[in-house]
């Protein structure tokens, strides 16, 4: 497996962190959303390009007149090996598999601390709707993904791989009303 020492990594957040925590929490239980990538946990980027991406689809789901503050969060993770890690280096057949279980399927679950990949953003949700409708095959659903530059996600989903996330510091984005 490829891993790296001592990631930068970056979280959007409705907040600036406080005591290495961010404001919209670090969800991991029950509350924490369903249907995503790589299942229930904490998701992160090392780019920085990206959390601020994330920061605007955040902003776009929250209906609100109100002025919205967007944060991005700079962490640093320093690797473990007692961690269990899933490092999917492309979006590969194994990746559309477990993306697609953590979408799909209410009962699936994983054992991993840490996943890492590529991101199915939303012009890989159409691909995947096109595969799911029946109207892509597998294979053609593969090759359309490996066209696509894909930006990375690293998802935390233990209290134990947490341990390993350090805060550096918040950066403020520009205010927006919604």
């Amino acid at each position: 497996k490829i891993w790296l020492k001592n990631i930068n990594m970056f979280i959007k957040s409705k907040g600036a962190v406080a005591d290495g925590d961010c404001d919209d929490g670090v969800m991991l239980g029950e509350e924490c959303p369903l249907y995503l990538d790589f299942g229930k946990g904490f998701y992160t980027t090392t780019d920085y390009d990206q959390a601020v991406k994330w920061t605007f689809v955040k902003k776009s789901r929250i209906n609100s007149d109100k002025l919205i503050f967007r944060y991005v969060n700079e962490f640093e993770y320093n690797e473990d090996n007692d961690l269990n890690v899933l490092n999917f280096l492309t979006a590969s057949e194994k990746w559309l598999d477990f993306v697609y279980a953590n979408r799909k399927d209410d009962n699936f679950t994983h054992e991993y601390d840490v996943v890492m990949g590529p991101v199915a953003d939303d012009t890989l949700y159409k691909v995947l709707d096109l595969y799911d409708s029946g109207v892509l095959t597998y294979k053609e659903t593969i090759e359309r993904l490996k066209t696509y530059k894909l930006s990375n996600q690293i998802s935390f989903h233990t209290e134990k791989s947490l341990k390993y996330l350090k805060y550096i510091c918040t950066y403020a984005l520009e205010e927006d009303y919604e």
